[in-house]
């Protein structure tokens, strides 16, 4: 497997560290990434499963009391919802579960499994605003 090195102290990287733990400078990232959005990928990646379900079951709760609100246009906060609710949560969700399997595919399915329903919990969080 191919590792990432330091260009500067040639300290061995971890997988999704943006910079290095000896030195502290920018590692090269894959073109894939931009550096804000691996930043948050690599800060993530070090919460469990659980701490991710917490924090994006609160978010989305607070999307649904700021649905039911009225504070926010009915546009805007539907694209928002559905920004969150189609591509940041369930990345977030399935980054947690693939880092938190242990390389075991058992785990991971058992994982991708709790992912789901907490994206349903999610669904559910953001659109029970709008019913109280």
């Amino acid at each position: 497997m191919w590792q990432r090195h330091c260009e500067y102290c040639n300290t061995i990287a971890t997988p999704l560290a943006t910079r290095c733990v000896s030195c502290g400078s920018p590692l090269p990232l894959p073109k894939s990434l931009p550096r804000p959005v691996a930043r948050a990928v690599e800060i993530q990646s070090h919460w469990s499963l659980r701490t991710t379900g917490i924090v994006t079951s609160s978010i989305s709760f607070g999307l649904g009391l700021l649905n039911a609100s009225g504070a926010v246009s009915l546009p805007a906060i539907v694209l928002l919802i559905i920004l969150w609710l189609l591509a940041v949560m369930p990345g977030m969700l399935l980054v947690s579960a693939w880092l938190n399997a242990n390389q075991k595919i058992s785990s991971f399915i058992g994982k991708v499994l709790i992912t789901v329903g907490l994206w349903w919990l999610g669904v559910l969080l953001c659109f029970i605003g709008s019913v109280i």
